[in-house]
């Protein structure tokens, strides 16, 4: 990872740990706005450089949980998300664990 890129919260620990989730097929790819994450079939998630909370966006459906915020499509278009319409913020690392699972299992 390039030195330049800080993340907050849970930072590179976390980053490293839904790398091993994700596995090899998926690669990241790091911004200052957050970490993005594709497969072959294009972006899965993106987890948000945030210093408040846990903030992931996912672009496959994910389980309701507290904090998930689902956006419709013209949401989702309104806020310039693209495909994204699975908005997570909040303070749970289990959550984030359940969200990631799933969103391989819809990948």
């Amino acid at each position: 990872m390039d030195q330049r890129y800080r993340f907050h919260n849970h930072g590179n620990e976390l980053i490293e740990n839904i790398q091993k989730e994700l596995g090899s097929r998926f690669w990241p790819e790091y911004r200052l706005s957050g970490v993005t994450f594709y497969g072959n079939k294009g972006r899965i998630l993106k987890m948000v450089n945030s210093s408040k909370w846990l903030y992931f966006e996912f672009n496959v459906p994910v389980p309701t949980v507290d904090g998930l915020e689902v956006l419709t499509e013209k949401e989702a278009r309104e806020k310039h998300m693209g495909s994204c319409r699975w908005v997570y913020k909040g303070n749970s690392l289990n959550s984030v664990q359940v969200l990631i699972k799933e969103a391989l299992q819809k990948y």
